[in-house]
């Protein structure tokens, strides 16, 4: 943790402001949001079927003691905070 009137924090509020001026410049504060024109842009059917192939072919699984594949009907049990939360399952970035 920082302390107040320290020299870490002076140090840290000197690269905060480099860090700000060279989004500034690169302009990365001029559009924030993206505009509404380009929502239909994201997110379609295509889209969908591209990332959802990604997905299955990106997740890797250890088959330790050869566990793998699951019988067909098994269950799986998952447990913790956000077991039931699909957006931190998901990496925040799921579409509902």
């Amino acid at each position: 943790m920082v302390e107040e009137n320290s020299e870490q924090e002076a140090r840290l509020r000197e690269s905060v402001k480099r860090v700000i001026k060279m989004k500034l410049q690169l302009g990365l504060y001029d559009n924030p949001v993206p505009g509404e024109k380009y929502v239909s842009m994201v997110g379609n059917d295509k889209d969908k079927e591209t990332a959802l192939n990604m997905a299955q072919e990106s997740v890797l699984l250890k088959n330790d003691d050869d566990v793998l594949p699951l019988p067909k009907g098994a269950s799986v049990f998952l447990t913790g905070h956000s077991a039931d939360n699909v957006g931190y399952l998901c990496g925040g970035w799921t579409l509902i």
